[in-house]
């Protein structure tokens, strides 16, 4: 998933031999995209008009590079370059320096450069094989390995990171976009639990509303 401008969501997912999205508006509506490729475990970001995803999954469980965008504007649907390697259960953010993302095997965090169609690894020392989630809160960005390391950077620093702190606990792959309210940040995983991360005394607790 990923929020759009209008507060509308944009939602993905796979059935066995069938891809799925749609746009879920403010009012309930729905607009169900029949065109494209989506699958399960991708990254969904929007920017500048598109909204781009990245890597995922089939309902075997096999791991993808592949990347699209869909156009807001035009209800289009466009390949873009494929990934590096092949990623899953993907987190990604995007501000003016592009679109960056990260994978559960990987240890690198990608930046993609969509007005040049290309991507760039801009750090290599992330636990591999673990999930991550990134979060992005002004000027702040923080990365949460799942049970491993916090780490902190700047929007436009990112190949800059340090180590914040240690998350006390574990969770699955992120299921549905971050919402940030009063200096934390919530988001909910694949097993339905609900996580927030204060951003004040940099603890990520798991958490009922």
């Amino acid at each position: 998933m990923c929020l759009l401008p209008d507060k509308s969501i944009f939602c993905y997912g796979n059935y066995p031999g069938e891809g799925t999205a749609f746009i879920l508006y403010p009012d309930s509506s729905i607009k169900l995209l029949s065109d494209g490729d989506p699958s399960s475990n991708m990254g969904a970001v929007y920017h500048d008009g598109f909204i781009y995803l990245f890597g995922g999954s089939n309902a075997k469980g096999k791991t993808w590079n592949k990347a699209a965008k869909y156009e807001l504007s035009t209800d289009k649907w466009y390949k873009i370059c494929p990934l590096k390697e092949d990623l899953s259960r993907v987190s990604c953010i995007a501000g003016n320096y592009g679109i960056a993302f990260v994978g559960y095997k990987s240890s690198k965090l990608y930046l993609y450069n969509h007005k040049q169609d290309i991507y760039n690894e801009i750090y290599l020392n992330f636990a591999a094989n673990t999930d991550k989630v990134m979060l992005q809160a002004e000027n702040r960005v923080f990365l949460i390995e799942s049970g491993r390391n916090i780490y902190e950077s700047k929007p436009n620093q990112l190949r800059n990171w340090k180590t914040i702190g240690r998350s006390q606990i574990s969770y699955s792959y992120r299921a549905a976009y971050q919402v940030y309210f009063n200096q934390s940040c919530y988001f909910m995983d694949i097993n339905d639990k609900l996580y927030k991360f204060d951003m004040k005394s940099l603890q990520l607790t798991m958490t009922q509303v």
